[in-house]
């Protein structure tokens, strides 16, 4: 279940950073607050940090994310190597 889950996280991402930027979901995924804390203690887990676990997996850095999507078939074939290294 975690590896599609993992998978469908990264084909979304793809289509993210595919998109334009004036898009409100590209705009949200970069989107941070201004002035804003966390309460002390063990920080939760974010869509960021998940997924640059994720791109560990794959062998991919958050700098290579946008050019490789542009290349749909590479970006899926990236994908395809989370699914065969998890199982």
């Amino acid at each position: 279940m975690e590896d599609i889950i993992r998978c469908r996280r990264l084909r979304w991402l793809g289509h993210l950073s595919r998109m334009e930027c004036n898009r409100i979901p590209r705009q949200a995924h970069h989107w941070e607050p201004d002035g804003f804390r966390r309460k002390p203690g063990r920080p939760r887990q974010n869509w960021r940090r998940v997924l640059n676990k994720d791109l560990r997996k794959i062998e991919t850095g958050w700098d290579k994310v946008q050019e490789v999507a542009e290349d749909r078939k590479s970006w899926w074939n990236r994908i395809a190597q989370c699914d065969f290294d998890a199982g």
